[in-house]
């Protein structure tokens, strides 16, 4: 509230009405943001994509530092291209370090942000309080956006949701005093949104529908003598399109370079568009009904040999369902055009994340949901405040409708935000969900191989190779555990196996190499070592391996330049200097040698205990 000076009139108390209802409302949102999400505080990291994000990953754990903010503007995996998204991740490191929960929060903040200022946006657009509490409301507790907030990974979604609400929000000042200082605002805020996740890409599309409704700048008078076609509306956002297309690229170099792009052999265009069709129709029937969610939903091609007559089924009701909505919302465009522009919005958006460009081997996922959604909820929100100003009772009607469906929401999305607790609570509700998802269960091994459960994990693992003979990752994971087990011969097994599936697969390569060569088979252990090093010549672990293995057979001098380069990859590991100080020393490089020791030392002290060959030498010297 402003502060009264001298000669100023007073606020008249309508304005002061309404300051107080809009933070009520705006508390309201907060509360139910936390009432929901408050649990995953003390929750922790899945091994679902957080292990390659965050706790696992140097240039995340490292903090904020040149390297690691240069770093987030490559293009490299494990995902898309998104700096904001990975700063973000960095600062969080450098603040809470590796404890889950304060992540986690910072999840929760930003989904509370991102709340308010849709609910800002919304009262900027032509919408009724109540209508705009309603959706922002919808927003913040729905069942289906809680995969976007309480997993820590999915960061860009709503960093992404922040920037796009501010876009929106620096695009009606615009388009009001076409400033240009306001639209290198709206440029920046979409270059932020880009930067979080490149889903952003149809934000300049969802700004031209918004011309049409409700700023209705097209055909109309904007200025004296002067008037907007569709193609002028066009035309002023080609840099905005020009800065959408730039961050689809690098998206799609970023996700070549680690091969998650699916390729048309694999899942065939005409089943990509079916599936999209499908997608479409689901989403849909949960948002009305967001029962059995989970983390992963199989594509079919991946667990059914013959998934065409599902996917045509679902793709008959779906495409039937969304040619009477269009058929209707058509028809109401010149009564109710909210309901054209939020149905466009929902299609729109949906669009890059439909499964046209599969990536990955998922059928769909909750979080694409979480922009494409406002759409609906703006349709329908603005559908029911033109109803309610109709009579008093549409009106308690539609009190009583919006009030049980936040309410039923809240309670479900309050029931779904508990599976993310740890990664077993939610691979094991994934089982739930479907006993036929062999990523379910793969994680779900993994959770227990970390607890040391080696039988239950090896159970699992058995039954996701089960459901998908050819997943290479589960033969991996089964050929590790089998060696916890004290299965050596089967172990190798599954190690073959997984490179047959894939050759590429350098863990793979590197497990049956390094195991082959404590067996006693160094020469074809070399040979798969070799294999993995031509696959990551930069990666420390096969450099390592395959310097230990030649170290083994006599071959000191490559085991060296092997060594060596390792050592350059990780200057700090006491593992690999450990193995070549004593190899320097047997090629009489003994200042070298010494050298390393000596650093290594005052690095760490107790280095010293851990290289006794070094230690002995060092010792005979006087030292």
């Amino acid at each position: 509230m402003p502060d009264l000076q001298p000669g100023t009139a007073p606020v008249p108390a309508s304005q002061l009405f309404h300051w107080f209802r809009d933070l009520g409302i705006a508390a309201v949102l907060v509360g139910l943001v936390g009432f929901i999400y408050a649990p995953t505080a003390t929750y922790s990291f899945v091994n679902f994509d957080d292990n390659l994000h965050v706790y696992d990953n140097p240039d995340v754990t490292a903090g904020v530092t040149p390297a690691t903010m240069a770093w987030s503007f490559g293009i490299h995996g494990p995902s898309q291209w998104h700096p904001l998204s990975w700063f973000s991740h960095q600062v969080d490191c450098e603040l809470f370090g590796l404890w889950a929960g304060g992540h986690h929060l910072v999840n929760v903040v930003l989904h509370a942000l991102a709340t308010l200022l849709l609910f800002a946006a919304c009262r900027r657009l032509a919408c009724g309080v109540w209508c705009c509490a309603w959706v922002a409301a919808a927003f913040a507790v729905h069942p289906l956006n809680v995969e976007s907030v309480a997993w820590i990974s999915e960061r860009r979604n709503v960093l992404t949701a922040i920037f796009w609400m501010l876009t929106l929000l620096a695009y009606l000042p615009w388009c009001r005093t076409r400033r240009p200082g306001a639209y290198m605002v709206v440029l920046a805020m979409h270059a932020l949104a880009l930067m979080s996740k490149p889903l952003a890409v149809t934000l300049p599309c969802t700004l031209l529908l918004l011309d049409w409704w409700p700023l209705q700048r097209s055909g109309v008078e904007i200025g004296v003598g002067e008037r907007r076609s569709w193609r002028q509306l066009f035309v002023e956002k080609l840099p905005l399109f020009g800065l959408s297309a730039i961050s689809s690229w690098l998206c799609i170099e970023c996700q070549r370079a680690v091969g998650t792009i699916a390729d048309l052999q694999s899942i065939s265009m005409a089943m990509r568009l079916t599936n999209a069709v499908g997608a479409y129709g689901w989403y849909l029937f949960k948002l009305a009904a967001p029962s059995e969610l989970c983390v992963f939903y199989p594509h079919p091609i991946m667990v059914d040999p013959h998934p065409w007559p599902g996917l045509l089924l679902s793709a008959s009701l779906s495409g039937v369902a969304l040619l009477v909505i269009s058929a209707y919302v058509w028809f109401q465009r010149k009564r109710s055009p909210w309901l054209l522009v939020g149905w466009l919005w929902y299609l729109g958006t949906l669009v890059p994340m439909i499964g046209i460009m599969q990536v990955g081997q998922q059928q769909q996922a909750d979080r694409y949901a979480y922009i494409p959604l406002i759409g609906i909820f703006l349709g329908l929100g603005r559908e029911a405040q033109r109803l309610a100003e109709r009579s008093h009772a549409w009106k308690i009607l539609l009190v009583l409708l919006g009030l049980t469906s936040i309410g039923g929401w809240t309670w479900v999305g309050r029931q779904q935000v508990e599976v993310w607790a740890n990664t077993k609570t939610l691979f094991r509700h994934a089982q739930e969900v479907d006993e036929f998802n062999p990523l379910a269960c793969n994680n779900l091994a993994l959770a227990l191989q970390d607890e040391k459960n080696f039988l239950d994990a090896a159970r699992h693992l058995r039954k996701a190779i089960e459901i998908k003979p050819d997943y290479g990752m589960a033969h991996h994971n089964l050929g590790i555990v089998l060696q916890e087990l004290n299965q050596p011969e089967a172990a190798l097994d599954e190690f073959r196996i997984a490179i047959i599936v894939n050759p590429r697969d350098v863990n793979s390569q590197l497990r049956l190499g390094t195991a082959l060569s404590r067996m006693g088979n160094i020469e074809e252990g070399i040979k798969h070592l070799r294999l993995a090093h031509q696959i990551q010549p930069q990666a420390w672990q096969t450099c390592h391996d395959l310097g230990v293995a030649l170290a083994a057979t006599g071959q000191h001098e490559e085991a060296v330049k092997f060594m060596e380069q390792a050592h350059r990859l990780q200057p700090a590991n006491a593992i690999t200097l450990a193995e070549l100080i004593p190899l320097l020393r047997k090629l009489n490089r003994g200042e070298e040698a010494q050298k390393l020791f000596d650093d290594a030392v005052a690095r760490n002290p107790r280095f010293r205990e851990s290289v006794k060959d070094a230690n002995s030498n060092d010792a005979g010297q006087g030292r």
